[in-house]
Formats: C-alpha cells, structure tokens, sequence
C-alpha cells in the first residue's frame, strides 16, 4: 500500500496520470486512488497536511504496512 499527500492539485497531476487513479466522491479533501495506492490533496501548511494525512488514514483504512509519501 501506497499513501500519497500533496499540497496542490498540479502536483498531484502526474502520479494521478501514471498509477492511473480515480477521483473519489469526498467530503474534506481531493482524494484519488487506484488499486493499493491512494492520493489525498491538502492544500499548503503544516494543519492542512495534517488533516489530509489523518482523513487520508481513516479514508483508505488502517494498514499497518503502508507506506507513506509527502
């Protein structure tokens, strides 16, 4: 499993394109995911990556083998 958080959607533009993700009905956050691998988009600062990451978490489920990226 594979966690993506990115600040802004240009980012986000190219790995979406390349694992070929889906755009998720959502409520918080952007989120985008394919498979084992899941895209979260926070928006600038340090509480918004926070928020993402956590909605991010909860979102795609609670795998203790994931691995994270920012």
């Amino acid at each position: 499993m594979i966690r993506f958080v990115v600040a802004y959607q240009a980012e986000a533009a190219v790995l979406i394109d390349h694992f070929r993700m889906q755009h998720q009905p959502q409520q918080a956050f952007p989120l985008y995911s394919a498979d084992e691998i899941a895209l979260v988009i926070s928006d600038s600062g340090k509480i918004n990556a926070a928020a993402a990451t956590a909605y991010l978490h909860g979102a795609s489920g609670f795998h203790g083998d994931a691995a994270w990226i920012n």
